[in-house]
This record gives structure tokens, C-alpha cells and sequence, in this order.
């Protein structure tokens, strides 16, 4: 079913929000969509970064045939950074980079999931690669981000209640050019 989730992490350095709307069968097939807003404010010792953001997402799960289990999903994104409050023990690109800019992007990935949950999976594996062009759809900076994921899990006990004891290995990989 649908889902909503709502953020809040306030922190003395750190403050976070999000708010996020999923529809997993938009206009009952299955392709789903993905909604959501963000803000962001850290202080650093240097300098102070503060970004608010948008995006919106769009996914095709594959249940039967050859791409059972697969799932694509591309995504796009704009974001207002600033950065501000710096000092002389700020990294010059830091200072180069001082003040308001725009970030857009469009990202495409790929999930295969074998897990036996999406929320808690207690066998199998999910691999994630993803490429996200920054600059695609305008902004100040032009980059582009390359990640892969993968978690493997094991059920490695069950007392007799049917409570699991799971053990989960992972690894995250990326790249920015």
C-alpha cells in the first residue's frame, strides 16, 4: 500500500527533515512513485551547510518472467545548497564554493532483491547500482556519481518462539567523476 513518512532529527550540529509519499500501483499497475521534500543544516567547525531539496521518483518492479526480481527506478532531484560561516581554517574550495547554489539531477538504478522481506529480510541478497548525473537538468555543477550495494542475510537461529537471530554482511561502493 501507500506509504507516508515524516522525519525529524533536531541535533545541536546536525538537524534533519524529510517528508516522503510512496504509491507503490500508480494507476493500478506496477509502477510506482515516489515523493518527497527535504531540509538539511549542519554546523561545522569551518564552515556552516544548509540544503533543501525536492524529488521525485518512478519504478517498474518485475514479478514473473526473465527480470523476476528485478526492479529499475529513475529519480530526479533539485536541491538549493549554501554554504556560509567559514573561516581562515576552511579548505580554499570550500571558500571558492561559499554561498548559494543549485544542484539538479537524474539518477537511474537497478535493484535485484532475493530477500524473503523487504522490511526485514532474514535470507537472501539485494544489488543495487546506480548512476546520477548532476547538471542534467541545469544547476552550477556538473559531476557524475556511481554507487553499487550489496547485502547478503542468514537466518542463524530461531528459539521457540520463531524469533530469528539474523546475521547481515554488506558493502557499498562509489565513485564520483
Amino acid at each position: 500500500g501507500q506509504t507516508m513518512r515524516l522525519t525529524l532529527e533536531p541535533g545541536m550540529e546536525v538537524n534533519r527533515g524529510r517528508i516522503e509519499f510512496r504509491e507503490p500501483y500508480l494507476l493500478d499497475r506496477d509502477v510506482g512513485m515516489g515523493l518527497g521534500a527535504f531540509v538539511f543544516q549542519r554546523d561545522r567547525q569551518e564552515y556552516d551547510e544548509q540544503r533543501i531539496g525536492f524529488y521525485n521518483s518512478y519504478d517498474k518492479r518485475w514479478r514473473t518472467g526473465l527480470l523476476k526480481d528485478w526492479a529499475a527506478e529513475v529519480a530526479f532531484r533539485v536541491e538549493q545548497v549554501k554554504i556560509d560561516g567559514t573561516d581562515w581554517l576552511t579548505a580554499d574550495q570550500i571558500k571558492d564554493d561559499q554561498g548559494s547554489h543549485l544542484l539538479t539531477s537524474i539518477k537511474g538504478t537497478l535493484v535485484r532483491d532475493k530477500t524473503d522481506s523487504q522490511w526485514l529480510p532474514s535470507e537472501g541478497n539485494k544489488i543495487k547500482a546506480a548512476w546520477e548525473q548532476f547538471g542534467a537538468l541545469g544547476g552550477d555543477y556538473t559531476f557524475s556519481r556511481v554507487t553499487g550495494e550489496f547485502d547478503q542475510f542468514w537466518t542463524v537461529h530461531r528459539d521457540v518462539f520463531d524469533r530469528k537471530h539474523i546475521v547481515q554482511v554488506g558493502a557499498n561502493i562509489g565513485q564520483i567523476f
